[in-house]
């Protein structure tokens, strides 16, 4: 299958309607962030109009950020950074805000330079993350991260490998 990143949620939102309406014939994967919105059934409905997916659409929802997902495998998360275990939550899913508890703690506890180059955001900078931020991500996820463990922390993460298997199974 052909992977398609990029554009960012506005982009992959304007599309949305569709991306679906193509699902009848084509098979599609998306995966995007809940971020602060308060409530997953209201956000999908709200992105499809109320319209039911097709049959070839799997739209799943991180809850709240991708990061979250990241951050469930905490034995990857520590063997890659060595961030102390117990730094970690066991249930991603409910932190606020992933992505700034993730910066925040290599800042706090990851010894590596380089990590803390690549994730922290320079002083005085606007930006939320490093600029290697995207390619260590990557690095880690590619070399440790574990989604049969990280399932385990993450219920939305194991809801979506639970639609994957679902309909790779059809």
């Amino acid at each position: 299958y052909p992977i398609h990143t990029g554009g960012g949620k506005s982009q992959i939102l304007s599309r949305l309607l569709q991306y679906n309406k193509s699902a009848k014939r084509l098979d599609f994967f998306i995966i995007i962030d809940l971020d602060e919105k308060q409530c997953v059934v209201n956000f999908i409905n709200n992105c499809f109009q109320n319209q039911p997916l097709k049959k070839g659409m799997i739209f799943r929802v991180v809850v709240r950020e991708i990061e979250s997902w990241i951050l469930a495998d905490i034995t990857g998360f520590h063997n890659y950074f060595k961030v102390p275990k117990q730094k970690l939550s066991s249930n991603p899913d409910k932190i606020n805000k992933p992505k700034q508890f993730l910066v925040n703690i290599i800042n706090q506890y990851c010894k590596k330079r380089m990590y803390k180059e690549n994730i922290i955001p320079y002083k005085n900078s606007n930006a939320i993350v490093g600029p290697g931020y995207n390619s260590e991500m990557i690095k880690f996820i590619h070399n440790s991260w574990n989604a049969e463990r990280a399932r385990k922390n993450s219920e939305s993460l194991n809801k979506c490998i639970m639609a994957l298997k679902a309909f790779h199974s059809k």
